[in-house]
This record gives structure tokens, C-alpha cells and sequence, in this order.
């Protein structure tokens, strides 16, 4: 696996632009689509400020403004005053049921790229605004409804604030995990390296680290790729641990299997923080790759 440093022209201010990297297709063009939904079945957080949420769904209920308070008994540990809530936006529908967190997008005919994404953010209130430069960050995802050939279906595992600077006015780094799902047979040249992609009902584990502020970005041009994949009954699983702020793994698993690493490096210059410094997310995304 060959990993670069590179200054990227523009570093798309999409939220999920560069995380695609050599999967984004260009201009999307209008479609009529089904709506993704899918369930999340397990979070886990845990960072060096005390704080250790395990929370798998089997109760809780998200109320009238999208808003899931994440229950005492998913909350092992935490500093004092703290509490957590799942909060999505309004590109979904969601609720606990059958020991899940279900999501559907709220799809409609003829949309473009921007109508067919949405995030769920793990949010902190209260207690004294710990920081954290070390954490673990994962969650397992499955049940994968409206899966159609011809357009990618990304899951990414990042940090994400407001902006482009920490509250201190130092740069906000971003690590992002996405786990990228390709139904029936696909392909795809990459217009940068000139490499060529291709495979069935893959899943697609594509990693990096970003800072727009320096229009600056750590990518990879050979994505772990596992072909002739069950979709639909698929159980997949991404980890972002982060250590002292400048070390990052990536690890992913399917079906409770032996995790895998992705990528695991450092970088003196990095300073990646999560929680009270900036929120952790699962978001989902849908592309037409041609």
C-alpha cells in the first residue's frame, strides 16, 4: 500500500468531496433513486478524558427533532456533568428498533449529489470540555436496503467542527475512514495516477487525513478492495483510534471477523482532536460513478 503527502488544488469544500479522492465521479447527474436506509448496530467511543460509551442500540428513543440521548446503561464511564447525544441531520429519517439505530435517506426523484448524503454526530454536553487527543471511534453498520449498480454507497467514520481552525485558532485535522460499498460490477480509472479499479459487489476501504486550512492532505492509491460480497447481508465495522493527536489506525472488519488494518501512521505536524474539540460522525453518501 503506497501512501502520499500531497497538496490537493482547492481540497473540495464538500464535506465528503475529498474523502471519494479518486472515486468522485465529477458533476453528478440528476437521477431517480430509492432511498439507502440501513441500521447502525453498535457505537463504541473511548478517549483518554474518561470517557467510554459502549452503546449497542438495545434501548432509547429518538424524539421529535431527530435527537437519540445515548442512555446511562451504554455509558460505562465519563467526566462529571457529561452527557451524550446521537443527533442526525435532516437528510434522514431515524429510530431504535429491533436493537438497532435505523436510518433511511430521505431520497427524492430527480436529485443531485447533495440531496442523497446525511450525518449522525455523537455530541457532548455539560462537564468541563475535556479535549481529547486520544480516542478510539467505531461503529458496525448492516442491512443495506436500495443498493442499485452504477453509484457508490459511502459510510465515513471522521471528526468533523464548524470551520476550519480549533477553538484555539490552530488548523482542524481531519482522519477519515470510509467504507465504500460497489454494487454488481464496476470499474473505475483514477484521472491523477491513472490506475484502474474495477471489481463485484465490493467493498472498498479508502483512508485519509486532511487539513483544509493548509490545503493539505495523506491519501492512498491502493485502497484495500473485498470482491464478490453478500451485500445485503452484509455486516461491516470501521475503527479510528488516534493517539496523542498525531498517530493514526484505521482498522475495518466484515461479518465478526478478524479486524484489519487499513493504515496506521504518524505525523509530527498533525493535531487531531475529537469530542468537545470536534464532534464524531458516521455519515453516508451516494454517488454515480458514472
Amino acid at each position: 500500500m503506497v501512501w502520499h503527502g500531497r497538496y490537493s488544488a482547492g481540497c473540495l469544500a464538500l464535506a465528503l468531496g475529498l474523502v471519494l479522492g479518486a472515486f468522485w465521479p465529477g458533476d453528478a447527474r440528476p437521477q431517480s433513486l430509492n432511498s439507502l436506509s440501513y441500521s447502525v448496530y453498535r457505537i463504541q467511543y473511548s478517549d483518554g478524558a474518561n470517557r467510554n460509551i459502549d452503546y449497542q442500540f438495545n434501548g432509547g428513543v429518538v424524539n421529535s427533532s431527530g435527537v437519540l440521548p445515548v442512555p446511562a446503561a451504554a455509558v460505562i464511564s465519563r467526566p462529571a456533568g457529561e452527557s451524550y447525544t446521537l443527533v442526525r441531520d435532516n437528510g434522514c429519517t431515524t429510530r431504535v428498533a429491533g436493537g438497532a439505530y435505523q436510518v433511511s435517506h430521505n431520497a427524492l426523484p430527480d436529485m443531485s449529489d447533495e440531496d442523497i448524503d446525511t450525518e449522525i454526530e455523537l455530541r457532548v454536553s455539560g462537564g468541563s470540555g475535556a479535549v481529547a487527543r486520544t480516542f478510539n471511534w467505531s461503529a458496525a453498520l448492516g442491512v443495506f436496503r436500495n443498493l442499485r449498480q452504477g453509484y457508490g454507497y459511502q459510510f465515513r467514520l471522521a471528526n468533523d467542527i464548524v470551520g476550519e481552525r480549533y477553538r484555539d485558532g490552530r488548523p482542524f485535522y481531519q482522519p477519515n475512514l470510509s467504507l465504500i460499498l460497489l454494487p454488481g460490477q464496476w470499474r473505475y480509472r483514477d484521472e491523477e495516477t491513472g490506475e484502474l479499479y474495477s471489481g463485484t459487489n465490493s467493498l472498498l476501504v479508502h483512508t485519509n487525513v486532511q487539513v483544509d486550512l493548509l490545503d493539505r492532505e495523506w491519501y492512498s492509491t491502493n485502497p484495500p478492495i473485498l470482491n464478490n460480497l453478500n451485500l445485503n447481508q452484509l455486516v461491516m465495522e470501521g475503527r479510528l483510534s488516534v493517539r496523542q493527536g498525531n498517530a493514526v489506525t484505521f482498522s475495518y472488519r466484515i461479518n465478526n471477523g478478524a479486524w484489519r488494518t487499513a493504515w496506521q501512521s504518524s505525523n509530527g505536524g498533525w493535531d487531531i482532536r475529537a469530542l468537545s474539540a470536534a464532534r464524531v460522525k458516521v455519515s453516508s453518501f451516494v454517488f454515480p460513478l458514472n
